[in-house]
């Protein structure tokens, strides 16, 4: 028996993967011996003959095979077949008549998909051969099969050079593998007369397996029929050429997930879903960082191996390959969320979510293709796969939550960025009654980037995780997305407050600069990123936030008489912010900027002393000059402790740094003066919300 069971899944595994690259075979095949005219021809038909074998194999052979419980005989799926073969090739006739294909393109397509619904035949007696038992028999008929046809097909066409005769050529050889193996491996059949009713009901069963199959067909193919408007054929060749490594690393990606699904079912059957996407993470890190592997080598040796293997020359075609290597991966990321939906029984929601990727597909193709032609091609099939990806995404994420909803923020930055993460997050929690986590994924403890909550009154009801999830991360590319296409962009900032009511729909809150207005989310996890650097996001929960943000460690004993000091004198905190501020896009503050700003100061206080805080105070101490009272805060306090010196000062003169902000933010003094630079970034287009109305801004 043990050995029986290794036989069947050694010969179907080794029968499955190369069947599977008929196709491939194929192609080469005529694109080496009819020329690219041909291939673009060949390509388009047979596209066109797999849509239309999802109609002849209607509700496919998984559906006939999980019959456990004999509903319909062996027969009944056997004359279903039959009848849903008989409307494929109607469907073909019509679809010829209706676009118009010449002669010899629709001789072609109507015998290619003769030749695939033979396919779908096969592939109902291969049901009935594994229900028997002998998987290993459907496995040695796909690769003879493939062998024989391939071979057929290249004898025909290199003989006669005639794309019809060998297409006419696999069309029999199918016909007599079929009555000559495929048949008589399936026996024991269990026979009952053709019925009308059963097959009718059959139809009626299997609708929204066929639906799924069909739409997910036509997804993969949907570039090629916009490409077809633009009538040229060695564009459908190219395409055709550079979409094949893409279909090879669809079809690795299946068997790389097809041992994990008895997994992903247990998992979904004990709601063990914190571990369902922890293994999901891994999984999705694992094909995407084989799809980085396959876009970096197709960017650099695509082009000369495709060309070896076809024999054309390939110009200029490294991005779209990138691109479609690229949407390839999202499409194995998708499958692989398909089967996590399909274990979870939301089958529902994903019709529906590719009816409306199908839509959006013929909008995005029918506009962007005869404007761009292979480039449009190539950024269709990443849209049409990528929506997919996105929405499966969001799917699993919504299904696999508890009843409580969870809104995680992505820390990052140094203390003062930290703090307006905390506070936008805890006011969502607040807001919308929903429950918080902190992400530690962005901290690196390098330089600034330390985190540094812990030693403040936090709220107990915020979680800490240094895990972050699928979503987490896509939000975090999304993020870096808009820094590296739209930040330096005049209308960028735009471009993004735009997106925001879709983004926060499906649970995203990405806030690079500046204030957006943000909407409520349906999402039942929610995800933040960004440094939310604005009082509007939590100004209704200052007094909250407040206390929570004060430091909860004793006063180190070195810090004592200061503090003291602090607390006794007219004290102005004087905040200059050096180290990675050097050089960079932050560097607005000058050492004229801080003694005008003294001056100013001086005329509004009576007595001060100026409290000189700094990352750097050495330098500080040796290009200061003023005659002012000033005290040089030493010592290489911790951050946490440094915020607390200052926040207990009466007035300040801050950099333009988040840090110095939080100091006067916090303070207790109630006729604080703030003086602040004019300016918080060189780059003028980086928008800025920090600015409070009382502060007095000096020219910078």
């Amino acid at each position: 028996m043990q050995e029986k069971t290794k036989k069947n899944f050694i010969w179907n595994f080794i029968g499955s993967l190369i069947f599977g690259f008929t196709s491939l075979f194929f192609m080469m095949i005529t694109t080496r011996v009819n020329g690219i005219e041909d291939a673009g021809i060949f390509t388009y038909c047979f596209a066109t003959a797999c849509i239309l074998y999802a109609v002849a194999a209607y509700c496919g052979k998984t559906f006939q095979i999980t019959d456990i419980k004999n509903q319909y005989s062996d027969t009944d799926y056997i004359y279903n077949r039959l009848f849903t073969y008989i409307i494929a090739i109607i469907a073909a006739v019509i679809f010829i008549l209706c676009t118009g294909c010449d002669g010899k393109k629709g001789m072609v397509l109507f015998l290619l998909t003769l030749y695939r619904g033979l396919d779908a035949i096969m592939e109902s007696f291969h049901a009935i051969t594994q229900k028997n038992g002998n998987l290993y028999r459907a496995g040695i008929s796909l690769f003879a099969r493939a062998v024989v046809i391939t071979g057929v097909f290249f004898l025909v066409n290199y003989g006669t050079k005639n794309l019809v005769l060998a297409c006419l050529a696999i069309v029999i050889t199918g016909v007599l593998f079929l009555i000559g193996y495929d048949i008589p491996s399936a026996k024991p059949i269990k026979k009952t007369p053709f019925s009308w009713r059963r097959n009718f009901h059959l139809l009626r069963d299997g609708t929204y397996t066929f639906l799924f199959s069909f739409l997910t067909i036509y997804l993969l193919n949907a570039p090629r029929y916009a490409l077809e408007l633009l009538g040229q054929n060695d564009l459908q060749a190219i395409y055709g050429i550079i979409i094949m490594p893409a279909s090879f690393l669809s079809l690795v990606a299946g068997y790389i997930i097809q041992p994990f699904l008895v997994r992903i079912g247990e998992m979904v059957g004990d709601k063990k879903y914190h571990d369902l996407k922890v293994f999901l993470f891994k999984i999705s890190a694992f094909v995407a960082v084989c799809g980085g592997c396959c876009m970096i080598g197709g960017y650099f040796l695509g082009e000369p191996v495709l060309e070896l293997l076809y024999g054309i020359d390939l110009v200029n075609q490294q991005i779209n390959l990138v691109i479609i290597l690229l949407a390839s991966t999202f499409y194995a990321l998708s499958s692989f969320f398909s089967a996590v939906l399909i274990a979870m029984r939301k089958t529902f929601s994903q019709l529906m979510v590719l009816i409306i990727d199908a839509f959006s597909a013929i909008l995005v193709c029918y506009y962007i293709i005869p404007r761009h032609a292979l480039l449009g091609a190539s950024l269709s099939y990443l849209f049409i796969m990528f929506f997919q990806f996105t929405v499966y995404l969001f799917l699993i994420e919504h299904y696999s939550n508890s009843s409580s909803r969870k809104v995680t923020m992505r820390l990052a930055g140094g203390l003062g960025n930290q703090m307006f993460e905390y506070c936008a997050l805890r006011s969502h929690m607040l807001k919308y009654h929903i429950e918080g986590e902190l992400s530690l994924k962005g901290i690196t403890n390098k330089t600034h980037n330390v985190y540094s909550l812990n030693h403040f009154c936090i709220s107990k009801k915020i979680k800490i995780t240094k895990r972050e999830g699928i979503k987490s991360s896509l939000n975090y590319l999304l993020y870096g997305f808009y820094y590296v296409f739209l930040g330096k962009r005049k209308n960028g900032f735009r471009v993004m407050q735009k997106m925001q009511p879709i983004l926060n729909y499906f649970g995203f809150y990405c806030v690079p600069d500046g204030y957006m207005e943000l909407q409520e989310s349906p999402s039942r996890h929610q995800v933040m990123v960004g440094y939310y650097q604005s009082l509007k996001y939590f100004e209704e929960y200052k007094d909250i936030l407040k206390k929570e943000l004060r430091v909860k460690e004793k006063v180190l004993p070195q810090n004592k008489k200061i503090l003291d000091k602090i607390k006794k004198e007219t004290s102005v905190c004087v905040h200059i912010r050096r180290g990675d501020y050097v050089g960079s896009n932050h560097q607005v503050c000058t050492i004229e900027y801080y003694q005008n700003a003294m001056q100013v100061m001086k005329k509004r206080v009576k007595d001060p002393t100026f409290f000189i805080f700094s990352d750097d105070i050495a330098w500080v101490k040796e290009h200061l000059k003023s005659n002012e009272k000033m005290v040089f805060i030493e010592g290489n306090n911790p951050n946490y402790e440094e915020l607390r010196l200052m926040y207990h000062c009466k007035h300040f003169i801050i950099s333009n740094s988040s840090f110095s902000w939080w100091a006067q933010y916090l303070t207790d003094s109630k006729k604080r003066i703030t003086i602040a630079p004019s300016k918080w970034f060189q780059n003028p287009n980086q928008k800025v919300d920090i600015y409070e109305d009382d502060w007095i801004l000096i020219e910078v």
